[in-house]
């Protein structure tokens, strides 16, 4: 009798063409591979050799989308599988608050001593936008290096503050700052839908965190988004009460799928007004980004981190959208 044919259906197993085990890789996820990789030599070295097969699962857990700069043949040699390693073991440590560098705000050029840099400042009083600046107020920040976000964190002031925020998106973005010509589709009505969507989302996400479950792709607001997709949208959002004695002196965190980033960008869509009075502003004591710092990580990509002279762009989106108005009162 043929030796071949008297095979076991382990033995078999371990003979699927390359193609077909990738194939299978995938359909398993990142955790799924790295521990099917430890059953067999052979197994371990297509998932280490395989860099389309990392780069996915690196893009859809953590939103790395590596462009490339006319030179295909440095990028193709990243080390995808180690890229993903560094930044699940990344995860592990304890996340901290991250500072962050302010380089847009469209808020009317602040009011006279609250400045947006206050938010990211403890003990600095609150971040009050300028007369008739009181919706879509965006405010894009750097964060010292790439690092991988997990939480943010809005909180108001107390009554001294007669505007305090009662909306807000977060959006992020990894090479370059946000585009926010296209994040004002978010404006408005459309903001605040999509701020209702996420809370629910995350209310009934109880698994959030498990990193199984963040490389399929996700439903947001009824459609089947990929993860190119999700980058274009908001990962994050702050609702307060619209009742003012219960919004004011209020914390709201937003814990998020771990996701790296560069920038981010706030989106504050609204304010709250104690009643019998109408404030023209917005005023937020506080804003935290909470992660870690993935400092080798531009290295292992293998692009520059060189400080881009953002306050200086001619991009045409990160033109002042609201004015100072002096005919408004602020109260």
């Amino acid at each position: 009798m043929d030796p071949h044919l008297e095979r076991s259906p382990v033995d078999s197993i371990f003979l699927i063409p390359q193609d077909i085990v990738v194939e299978i890789f995938l359909c398993l996820g990142a955790i799924g591979t790295a521990r099917c990789s430890m059953s067999c030599r052979r197994w371990n070295m297509i998932s280490n050799d395989s860099r389309a097969l990392w780069q996915h699962f690196t893009n859809e857990n953590f939103c790395v989308f590596q462009r490339q700069h006319g030179d295909e043949a440095k990028v193709d040699t990243i080390k995808w599988v180690n890229v993903y390693r560094y930044i699940s073991s990344c995860l592990n440590e304890n996340t901290v608050s991250l500072p962050a560098r302010v380089i847009f705000s469209d808020d009317g050029s602040a009011y006279h001593g609250y400045p947006p840099e206050n938010v990211f400042d403890p003990q600095e009083p609150a971040w009050c936008t300028n007369r008739g600046v009181d919706h879509n107020v965006d405010l894009v920040v750097e964060l010292p290096t790439t690092c991988i976000v997990t939480e943010f964190i809005a909180e108001n002031g107390g009554r001294y503050y007669s505007a305090p925020l009662r909306e807000a998106l977060v959006f992020l973005s990894l090479e370059d700052p946000p585009d926010l010509q296209k994040a004002r589709k978010y404006n408005d009505e459309e903001g605040s839908k999509w701020v209702t969507d996420l809370i629910d989302q995350r209310s009934s996400n109880a698994a959030i965190k498990n990193l199984e479950t963040s490389a399929k792709s996700e439903k947001v607001k009824g459609v089947q988004c990929s993860a190119v997709e999700q980058q274009q949208h908001p990962i994050a959002a702050f609702q307060f009460s619209p009742i003012y004695e219960q919004c004011i002196e209020t914390q709201i965190s937003f814990l998020c799928e771990p996701r790296v980033t560069r920038y981010i960008h706030f989106k504050l869509l609204n304010s709250v007004h104690p009643e019998g009075m109408y404030s023209t502003n917005i005023d937020i004591k506080n804003l935290t980004i909470r992660g870690v710092e993935l400092s080798c990580l531009p290295e292992m990509l293998q692009c520059s981190q060189t400080q881009e002279s953002t306050n200086q762009r001619t991009d045409p989106s990160y033109e002042r959208f609201h004015t100072y108005i002096p005919s408004l009162l602020r109260f």
